[in-house]
C-alpha cells in the first residue's frame, strides 16, 4: 500500500473527482446518439473504469489521509474547481 503525503492524497481526490465527473459528462453527452443496448454497454464500460480508478488511486488517497473524504457538496465544488482549473493555460 502506497502512504501519500498530505498535498498528494488530495492532488489524488480532486483528480479522481474530475476524472469521474467527466466520464459521467461523456456517459450523459452520449445517451443522445446511442441505442439502449449501446448506451448500457458504455454504461457498463465507464462503470468499470470508475471502479478500477477508485480502488487504484481514491481508496488509497483516503486512507492515508481520511480527512479528506469528501461530501456530495464537497465532490460539486471540488469537480466545478477542477474543471475551470483544467480550462485556464498552466
Amino acid at each position: 500500500m502506497m502512504t501519500l503525503t498530505f498535498e498528494a492524497a488530495q492532488s489524488v481526490r480532486d483528480g479522481v473527482i474530475d476524472a469521474v465527473a467527466a466520464l459521467d459528462n461523456a456517459l450523459c453527452d452520449a445517451l443522445r446518439s446511442l441505442s439502449p443496448t449501446d448506451y448500457a454497454a458504455l454504461k457498463r464500460s465507464v462503470a468499470r473504469a470508475i471502479s478500477v480508478i477508485f480502488e487504484e488511486l481514491h481508496d488509497p488517497a483516503i486512507q492515508s489521509c481520511p480527512e479528506l473524504k469528501a461530501g456530495e457538496a464537497d465532490w460539486t465544488s471540488i469537480a466545478q474547481a477542477q474543471a475551470a482549473k483544467r480550462a485556464s493555460p498552466r
